[in-house]
């Protein structure tokens, strides 16, 4: 009897086109239901690897038994067992392939996003129909506004502001927006104002096809203008079928800002902040962030809970003491921060902005027990929110869990290029620069890169031994950016750059970029690579004993990926908190050219 007709009469054709349907069933059903029950990305993966390796199992028990009307019985030998077995394990194999393969491929990209983005949106900044600019903060304040509240729903994906603002004034396909920002769908709308009353347009949008889910008009006061934000994401959430509870809608309630002028004035500080960390814009930094943070003042004069307009004033100081300004003016700086941020704690609107807004605020003063506690607790986070100083745990022992945490603040703001660059600099702390270059890679294809992404590209493939590569694209990298002379460094001290030539490059660089305070880790890094520990310790002992030196020396480490370039003994400082804070160190250098090459492991 030939093979095909031996397997029609075991069954097995029947058994493999029932288990198919059936697999494919259960496989939707599951894709429905695992999201709606907040089941990570990964869990749907791994039942599609039990659905297809129940196929072989199913093929070869159709094949070794017969039921019969006295029962299951084990059928003969036939002469294609051997073949049948050999497909059976192949279609294992390639089912398990097929499982790894996916959980090494970029992060974001594999088969669960589709399902991942079924309840997903973005809030575009609502159009302002006045014809008056000001009134222009008022539309961009309730769009915000909604993203908060939408934000606060369980189970569904909300892109950032970062993100979503980047569409702002433009008339871009939602097709288009939808593709790069990674959502199913997108509310838009507009605000026509008219003294105290204000008439708002909003309608959901699916972005595959056009498709209207929902719309609806209101005409309100200015007063009761803001309150609409709870019902539209109320409406959103139904159209998107999302069950909220009394609790989620509590949460929105708390979200809430409740002064329209206090919103007014913090979007007014927005556009001023924004500019001053445009490159493009060609503003002084701190004469910018100086006039963003009156801006800023007048909206918690107004609403004394406004929790993120204290931690965006805090951007001002951060810088200062990252500068060279005097010490006065720095220590002036560290006490206003530990001011704002205390209040950020207390107004947050919710756990993770105040787990947060604890984390900088620790890092902020002199005392950093319990940090370990905070970036632990920050790693089982799953929503948008983030810390400006978080990035510092990079360095001390958090690289894998920012580089497992991509896919997330991919979600949460694929527009932003910091998050790529943030990855990347995971990648390479970890010693994995082949990651580092595909985090770049998407980068790029995102955001079109940039300097400070190039340099993290450009340390990679010099830790990959391509320096042919690495010069090619440093020949294009714009080297008045602190982290792109950086990466120059390196590339020198692999192709063999004596010590001194090393420290006559670093002198040489054009240090009036855009942000001048961070060339010190630049300097760091040319000690490092040198082998110069008495200009390392000349520095170190410096930024140790000034205000605020311990957070700084630990962001300068972070940022040179060079180690620890000076005796430990010397800081006190730097020691006396990383101490405290049981975060791994010190930390050794991921990058081993130059000097740093002698460096034991």
């Amino acid at each position: 009897m030939s093979l095909i007709a031996e397997l029609q009469r075991r069954s097995v054709f029947k058994v493999g086109a029932a288990y198919l349907v059936v697999g494919w069933l259960v496989t939707q059903a599951a894709a429905i239901a695992l999201p709606a029950f907040d089941a990570p990305a990964g869990f749907l993966r791994a039942f599609i690897l039990l659905v297809l390796l129940g196929f072989p199992v199913a093929l070869v028990l159709a094949w070794a038994f017969e039921i019969t009307p006295e029962g299951v019985k084990v059928d003969a030998a036939g002469a294609g067992s051997k073949r049948i077995f050999v497909g059976a394990a192949l279609l294992a194999a390639l089912a398990v392939g097929w499982f790894l393969r996916g959980g090494t491929t970029a992060p974001g990209t594999d088969a669960t996003q589709a399902v991942a983005t079924a309840r997903s949106i973005a809030v575009l900044p609502f159009v302002n129909m006045s014809g008056e600019a000001e009134n222009e903060f008022f539309s961009d304040g309730l769009s915000e506004e909604i993203l908060n509240s939408l934000a606060q729903i369980d189970g569904l994906q909300v892109v950032g502001r970062t993100s979503s603002f980047q569409f702002k004034g433009k008339d871009a396909d939602l097709r288009e927006v939808g593709t790069k920002l990674g959502v199913a769908t997108v509310l838009e709308g507009s605000v026509r104002r008219s003294g105290e009353q204000a008439r708002i347009t909003a309608q959901l949008v699916r972005v595959s096809d056009g498709f209207h889910l929902w719309s609806e008009t209101y005409d309100r006061t200015l007063a009761d203008s803001f309150a609409i934000q709870h019902e539209i994401a109320e409406k959103v959430a139904g159209a998107l079928n999302v069950l909220l509870d009394d609790r989620q809608r509590a949460r929105m309630r708390e979200a809430g800002v409740e002064s329209v002028e206090a919103f007014v004035a913090y979007q007014r500080g927005r556009k001023v902040y924004d500019e001053a960390h445009d490159p493009r814009s060609g503003s002084e930094l701190f004469a910018t962030l100086e006039r963003a943070n009156l801006e800023f003042a007048r909206a918690v004069a107004l609403d004394p809970r406004f929790s993120q307009a204290y931690l965006a004033s805090t951007d001002l100081y951060g810088h200062i003491l990252l500068s060279e300004r005097p010490v006065a003016e720095r220590a002036a700086a560290l006490t206003a921060a530990r001011k704002a941020l205390d209040l950020a704690v207390r107004s947050a609107r919710n756990p993770e902005e105040q787990l947060y807004a604890s984390i900088d605020r620790t890092l902020y003063s002199d005392d950093w027990s319990g940090l370990k506690a905070l970036f632990d607790k920050a790693a089982t986070v799953m929503g948008c929110s983030d810390a400006n100083w978080s990035f510092t745990g990079i360095a001390y022992g958090y690289g894998p869990t920012v580089i497992a945490q991509h896919q997330r603040r991919v979600a949460c703001n694929p527009l932003q290029l910091n998050t790529y660059v943030r990855e990347a600099q995971a990648a390479i702390w970890t010693g994995q620069p082949a990651l580092a270059l595909e985090q770049a890679a998407l980068g790029v294809a995102t955001m079109g890169g940039g300097a400070n992404l190039s340099g993290e590209r450009i340390k990679a493939l010099v830790m990959l031994g391509r320096l042919d590569e690495a010069r090619a694209e440093l020949a294009q990298v714009d080297l008045s950016v602190p982290n792109a002379g950086a990466a120059m460094l390196f590339v020198r001290a692999a192709a063999g750059d004596s010590p001194e030539a090393i420290l006559q490059r670093t002198r040489a660089f054009d240090r009036g970029s855009w942000y001048p305070e961070l060339w010190r880790f630049v300097d760091m890094t040319a000690y490092a690579l040198a082998g110069d520990r008495v200009a390392a310790n000349r520095v170190a002992v410096q930024v140790d004993a000034a205000p605020g030196g311990a957070l700084r020396l630990a962001t300068t480490l972070m940022l040179c990926e060079c180690g620890v370039p000076f005796d430990l003994k010397l800081t006190p400082n730097l020691n006396a908190r990383m101490a405290e804070s049981g975060l791994a160190w010190p930390p050794r250098p991921p990058i081993r050219v130059g000097a740093l090459a002698d460096k034991k492991r």
